[in-house]
């Protein structure tokens, strides 16, 4: 009886040795989240805001570069296909734009009523 009462003692010694590390683990997170905010809390800028600010600037030659490394890693993106689309167009390449926009559909054909749609109607208009 004593034996088996000493080795639950023993298991529930290592519970709670395990929940105090992990306590202590924790705590040491928070602290330095504490300490040091801009090393945990600064989110890298997203793709999407990337991609609107090279836009809003006129930086369309840097936004279809920025979007052919995105389409490198991520061949499968739609939105990347989208804002490539969206940097030709503004450039007035409606072949290279219209390709975009195509592959846009391929991968996610919900962009087309919304997004897509409105640019390949206006590329069809100026041809």
């Amino acid at each position: 009886m004593e034996q088996e009462i000493l080795k639950e003692l023993v298991t529930i010694k290592s519970i709670l040795m395990g929940l105090t590390l992990s306590l202590f683990i924790l705590a040491m997170i928070l602290l330095f989240e504490w300490l040091f905010p801009s090393r945990i809390n600064s989110k890298p800028e997203t793709f999407r805001s990337t991609c609107n600010r090279y836009f809003e600037k006129g930086a369309f030659e840097k936004l279809i570069s920025f979007c052919e490394k995105e389409i490198h890693k991520n061949e499968r993106s739609p939105l990347a296909y989208w804002w490539l689309g969206r940097a030709y167009f503004a450039l007035e390449d409606m072949e290279s734009s219209e390709k975009a926009f195509y592959r846009c559909l391929e991968i996610d054909p919900l962009y087309e009523k919304d997004h897509v749609a409105p640019f390949l109607k206006r590329i069809k208009e100026s041809h």
